[in-house]
């Protein structure tokens, strides 16, 4: 009975000794439109990986890709493409879309319903630069515009201003003010009369009104199948940057990103899905 007892204490040594394996964080920052679907995706793939936890923080695509680069993160997020200036210091890093997504100017419904429901890119062009500064200029009603730009380094900003002003750094009317997050866009033009803006298209909610655009006589909504088949022109894909030598499971977590769930995950977090 003895040496009975004495081999369950030492099993029970032996089992609570044992080294356990080491639990994982991996870091990711950048784009705050993409960390809307990380969030979801990661939380999906802790249910099976219990011993990989996640830190994901926005700043912006700029910030996303800078992080990577110096390796203070182990994914950036970015909304945009890469710039030339960004391609040339990639290195060893990979690129790799993850959804499609598109920009959509917004208002609130109460300007909506005082007649703008529509507008041409080139109005958009004028109102974003100064030139148009009532809403009476574009059917609406007697009311001065409340501009609604984004910051220089956000991905959302650089596909906009792209398209509307032809230039990612285009400047804007100096009224214009200048805000962080898609969320803090929807906070204040939701409850505005006024106000003017542009979101990523999973944000167009039942706060605000995505403005359908006109273009060449036709009007043109941000639908999943005009982005889809490209009708509609503000159209981007959201990527993760790695690098080459990520670690294991940083690599499985972005395969599970591209994978059948990941990208039902995709759609659910309001984007359409890379394949």
């Amino acid at each position: 009975m003895r040496s009975i007892h004495f081999f369950w204490i030492l099993l029970s040594a032996m089992i609570f000794t044992m080294p356990q394996a080491r639990a994982e964080t991996i870091t990711v920052s950048g784009s705050t439109t993409v960390k809307k679907y990380m969030q979801l995706v990661a939380d999906a793939y802790m249910q099976t990986h219990p011993d990989v936890h996640f830190s994901i923080n926005g700043g912006g695509s700029t910030s996303g890709f800078g992080q990577l680069i110096d390796r203070r993160v182990d994914i950036g997020m970015m909304s945009r493409n890469l710039t030339v200036e960004e391609q040339q210091t990639l290195g060893d890093v990979q690129h790799v879309a993850v959804a499609v997504d598109a920009v959509v100017p917004v208002v609130s419904h109460e300007v909506q319903q005082s007649g703008v429901s529509q507008i041409t890119p080139s109005m958009l062009a004028d109102i974003y630069r100064g030139k148009i500064t009532n809403w009476k200029q574009v059917g609406g009603a007697d009311r001065q515009i409340l501009l609604v730009d984004k910051e220089m380094h956000r991905g959302t900003r650089h596909v906009f201003a792209q398209y509307v002003l032809g230039s990612p750094t285009a400047a804007v009317s100096p009224e214009a003010i200048t805000l962080e997050s898609n969320d803090d866009v929807v906070n204040i033009v939701s409850g505005s009369d006024q106000a003017i803006a542009y979101v990523s298209f999973s944000y167009v909610n039942a706060l605000v009104y995505g403005l359908d655009l006109q273009i060449e006589g036709k009007l043109v909504a941000a639908t999943v199948e005009n982005i889809r088949s490209g009708a509609y022109p503000i159209s981007r894909k959201l990527y993760v940057l790695l690098p080459n030598d990520a670690s294991a499971q940083v690599q499985a977590f972005v395969r599970f990103i591209l994978s059948v769930k990941g990208q039902r995950l995709v759609e659910r977090a309001g984007y359409l899905p890379i394949q």
